[in-house]
């Protein structure tokens, strides 16, 4: 089972194309920043993006009320400083002029917006409505029944067309956004390999 996770490498929908499933229920790990953090290719190069989360401290009165132990559908999304503007200002930056940004962005805005902290209550339901909209953009139920079926899948690592890929080169291990907003409907076929 793989970690809930929000827009993770394109490795990760690899495993999940080669049959593995995201674990929304899993149990929360403070160390594991990664389920609410996500890589994009900014003009200079890697950036990292934060959703912040409302920590829950052991020993308060509503200790007693939580479930024990704790999973991440359990820790709520902080609005500490509007980071849904953030986030979209940032791909706007990083990904604005990529052939397929205007094309895709209006799927992802629902989950950037004020709203977000009032309507998706956890880190889990984040991960799991980010998820859903990247499985029907990248056609993965489709390519997981090809998978089962003994097609040919792309090899960890590949590449792909980035946007500034002349000025720094490819970088690997970015959001799968990057895969989306750089070669659109064709993300599948790279998938495929």
């Amino acid at each position: 089972m793989l970690p809930p996770l929000l827009f993770p490498p394109v490795g990760y929908y690899q495993r999940i194309i080669a049959g593995d499933d995201a674990d929304y229920a899993m149990r929360y790990d403070k160390r594991l920043k990664d389920t609410h953090r996500y890589t994009i290719a900014s003009t200079r190069g890697a950036l990292q993006l934060t959703v912040p989360i409302e920590h829950i401290w052991n020993g308060d009165a509503d200790a007693r009320q939580r479930p024990t132990p704790l999973t991440w559908g359990d820790i709520p999304l902080s609005t500490h400083n509007q980071w849904w503007d953030k986030h979209r200002v940032a791909l706007e930056s990083a990904y604005g002029r990529t052939p397929y940004f205007e094309f895709y962005i209006d799927r992802l805005l629902p989950l950037l917006s004020a709203d977000t902290p009032q309507h998706i209550k956890s880190v889990a339901q984040l991960c799991r409505c980010a998820n859903d909209i990247v499985s029907s953009i990248l056609m993965l139920d489709t390519l997981r029944s090809m998978a089962a079926n003994g097609g040919r899948m792309a090899p960890e690592g590949f590449t792909y067309p980035q946007i500034r890929q002349d000025s720094l080169g490819f970088i690997p291990d970015m959001s799968v956004l990057d895969l989306i907003f750089n070669v659109g409907p064709e993300s599948p076929l790279y998938l495929k390999g």
